[in-house]
């Protein structure tokens, strides 16, 4: 069979692409309605279809099963896109093939802003003292969307301009938080996170509002809580993600005695240890990642792994561990160290 040379099948294919989108505009598939797929239809007085569907636009099959939402997507950073889906109540996310990660280890407290407009508590002041119950509650806020990336102050402004506290960190214990997190298992276990996504994707805010506004969101199993994906404050939103089946995380460790030039790529080998992968919302920055009406950031893909091999046995070491201090200044309200990729 003669062959034909890629460059030349490449660029047919390019011109069937454009005689298509020629034939059929296809600009806004949607129109920005998750039942878009019966927007062609509409069921007469006289129609017998009537029985099963009933008139107008059908919002069942003639099973009776109701029609679901479909949502379409896409967001990126550095020009490098993800694309997320929802249909049939199934979530889809596909991305590109390698993304580096960072480790972050939550330390058991909440950074709260101060909030404009507020006076806050003195510099020196300790936001456990109960004369400072009050100022707490009042003037500071762990997420503050109407302030958008104002809201945030980076760790080196300690103090605003009055001289106040610009922020404090609470732990997860603090009277602020009515005892939620009294029974909190010890935050033993580091995250691995990567961005997904900068601000302004209205059609991928579609989708992941739904996503995360159903019943199976922000139910945190036992490494996310060890993790600390439970703290509302930290983590707003939360979705549990699972893998496809020939889906692979990869380490590279490296070639003995090379420079860091010389990679070497391995698949982490999940079946001898817990490992959940989680979609969140971080409420540390104020825009919009993907367009969010409420200015939440879609920018946590967070990957939890236990320290112990299977079977999975949910211990803990009593203690939390510190977190990685002043590595990077990145703009987040918990500081971050580097992994290697």
């Amino acid at each position: 069979m003669r062959q034909i040379p890629l460059r030349r099948a490449l660029c047919a294919a390019l011109m069937f692409s454009s005689v298509v989108a020629q034939a059929t505009d296809l600009t806004d598939l949607t129109n920005g309605d998750p039942f878009f797929y019966t927007s062609d239809q509409k069921i007469r007085g006289n129609d017998p279809r009537k029985e099963l569907l009933g008139v107008g636009r059908p919002g069942k099959t003639h099973s009776q099963v109701p029609h679901l939402p479909v949502y379409m997507g896409y967001m990126s950073t550095n020009s490098t896109y993800r694309f997320v889906f929802v249909a049939e109540q199934v979530l889809t996310m596909i991305g590109e093939g390698k993304h580096g990660l960072w480790r972050v280890q939550e330390n058991g407290t909440v950074r709260e802003y101060l909030k404009r407009g507020a006076t806050g508590l003195p510099a020196g002041a300790d936001p456990l003292a109960s004369e400072s119950q009050a100022i707490v509650a009042r003037d500071y806020a762990a997420y503050l969307p109407d302030e958008s990336w104002s809201g945030y102050k980076f760790p080196d402004e300690r103090l605003s301009r009055m001289g106040t506290l610009n922020f404090v960190d609470l732990p997860i214990t603090h009277p602020k938080y009515q005892g939620r997190y009294a029974s909190h298992p010890a935050i033993d276990l580091p995250n691995w996170y990567c961005t997904m996504s900068e601000n302004d994707y209205p059609y991928a805010s579609q989708v992941m509002n739904f996503a995360f506004s159903q019943a199976g969101a922000n139910q945190i199993g036992p490494l996310g809580r060890r993790a600390g994906f439970d703290v509302r404050e930290n983590y707003s939103r939360v979705i549990r993600l699972n893998q496809l089946p020939d889906a692979r995380s990869w380490v590279n460790v490296g070639q003995p005695g090379q420079d860091r030039f010389h990679v070497k790529w391995e698949a982490i080998d999940t079946s001898r240890t817990g490992r959940h992968v989680h979609l969140s919302t971080s409420t540390d920055l104020r825009e919009a990642i993907v367009g969010d009406d409420e200015r939440r950031i879609l920018d946590w893909r967070g990957t939890v792994t236990d320290n112990e091999p299977r079977p999975f046995e949910h211990r803990h070491a009593g203690r939390l561990l510190r977190l990685v201090r002043n590595l990077r200044r990145t703009g987040r309200g918990r500081e971050h160290a580097r992994c290697d990729r």
